[in-house]
């Protein structure tokens, strides 16, 4: 059977050796990767270069990863185009979403089986982590959770003894509507008022007053829209007449897709259509 090309996405911190330790774990699961790319903030933060630098001279001694033919990739986390040295900001946390969006996409375009463990960096990292898997991971595709024991902690080993380390399967929920769906659902089966207003509802958590004054109408009129937005969502989804669509249903569907919207279309030139 022919090898199915592998990639290793991870995230970057202080430790080094998570991403060491990730790969051993996959190697003596029986997969073989072919990429590890290792997304990473700048060196202003204490230690940063420092790990990175443990890193490349890692990879660049290691036999295995030299025989395997493993392809070491450090990616930097980049907001217009720049380095980000840390996620303190919404700009930051946005370029945090948008890397990760990218570098998964290229990987599934690639058609290669896609391994992320978001296990090093900020738990901002891990959680976008999260959320893009749910928008674009395949049923290949695999989110883990690196846990070692404490003795190998506090040596910081790059490599484990038996026993030492292992990965955990985190289980990724899909989004019940895809993200292209979404889009569909938002330009094809509604009206531009009711796009709108959809809009105002998931992604600014405004109140049907609110809405009303920000568009110049009535609660009244708000009330009719989300009536009518109900209406299509459940038939969109296939939902039973007498299932439950509201406005929580809309916050749950939709805040996340105006989120990354929002990140993905916060950089120039980087539009999603």
């Amino acid at each position: 059977m022919p090898h199915q090309a592998a990639t290793l996405l991870a995230t970057l911190g202080s430790e080094p050796q998570v991403i060491t330790l990730t790969l051993d774990c996959l190697h003596a699961m029986g997969e073989r990767i072919d990429r590890a790319v290792v997304l990473h903030t700048t060196s202003t933060l204490p230690g940063g270069q420092v790990s990175l630098d443990a890193l490349i001279q890692e990879f660049g001694e290691y036999p295995r990863y030299q025989n395997s033919g493993l392809r070491f990739e450090p990616t930097p986390f980049l907001s217009n185009e720049i380095p980000i040295p840390d996620v303190t900001t919404p700009e930051q946390a946005h370029a945090v979403l948008h890397t990760l969006y990218h570098q998964v996409s290229v990987v599934k375009e690639d058609g290669s089986r896609l391994h992320l463990c978001p296990a090093g960096g900020r738990k901002a990292m891990s959680m976008y982590a999260m959320l893009v898997a749910q928008i674009l991971f395949g049923e290949d595709d695999r989110l883990w959770m690196l846990v070692s024991t404490e003795p190998l902690r506090l040596e910081r080993r790059f490599h484990a003894r038996p026993g030492e380390a292992s990965l955990l399967a985190v289980p990724v929920l899909p989004w019940r509507i895809t993200l292209s769906e979404k889009q569909a659902f938002l330009r094809g089966c509604l009206t531009p008022a009711e796009a709108e207003v959809l809009a105002l509802v998931a992604g600014s958590r405004l109140t049907d007053p609110e809405i009303a004054a920000r568009r110049g109408t009535t609660p009244k009129t708000v009330g009719h829209q989300l009536a009518a937005i109900y209406a299509k969502l459940r038939d969109h989804l296939g939902y039973r007449e007498d299932a439950r669509v509201d406005r929580q249903t809309l916050v749950a569907e939709f805040s996340p897709y105006f989120a990354i919207i929002e990140a993905l279309q916060s950089s120039p030139g980087n539009v999603v259509t």
